[in-house]
C-alpha cells in the first residue's frame, strides 16, 4: 500500500505501538515527589514555559468542549446550571466538567491540539485540567 498526496508519496507516521516501545526513562521513573518539586522550584522559568503552552491548549479544548455539542457532551452537562442539578456547583464538579468536557471534545473529533502526556492525548487532559482547573478557581 502506498499513501501520496498531490501525487507525492508521504513518508510513514509511528505507529503508536513504535513510541511505546522506546520505553519509559528509568531514571525519571524512580524520582520521588520530593525530588520532583525540588527540580521544579530550582528550574529556570524559562525551562518551564512550554508548560503554559500545555496549559493554553488544555484549557482551550475544554472550554470547546464547554461550548459545543460533542460526544456524549458529559462535560457540558455537568456545567451547565438548571432547576434539576443533579451534579451541584461545588468546585469539584467544576474541575470534573472541564475534564471531562475537553475528553468529549477530543473523542468526538476536535482537531484542536493537546498537551499529551506519555503520547497520550486524553492522558494530558486528565493530568492538568484538574489541576487548571482548580487553580482558575482558587486564583492561583
Amino acid at each position: 500500500m502506498r499513501l501520496e498526496r498531490n501525487g507525492a508519496p508521504v513518508e510513514a507516521g509511528r505507529d503508536k505501538a513504535d513510541c511505546e516501545a522506546e520505553g519509559t526513562d528509568e531514571e525519571a521513573a524512580q524520582l520521588s515527589l520530593d525530588e520532583i518539586y525540588a527540580f521544579v522550584a530550582e528550574a529556570a522559568a524559562d525551562e518551564l514555559a512550554f508548560l503554559m503552552d500545555g496549559v493554553a491548549m488544555n484549557r482551550a479544548i475544554s472550554e470547546e468542549g464547554l461550548r459545543g455539542e460533542y460526544g456524549l457532551q458529559v462535560g457540558r452537562k455537568m456545567a451547565q446550571r438548571s432547576t434539576v442539578n443533579l451534579f451541584g456547583e461545588d468546585r469539584a464538579t467544576g474541575i470534573i466538567a472541564a475534564a471531562a468536557a475537553a475528553s468529549d471534545a477530543r473523542m468526538a473529533g476536535s482537531a484542536m491540539p493537546v498537551m499529551t502526556t506519555a503520547g497520550s492525548g486524553n492522558q494530558g487532559i486528565a493530568c492538568t485540567l484538574p489541576v487548571i482547573a482548580l487553580a482558575e478557581r482558587i486564583g492561583a
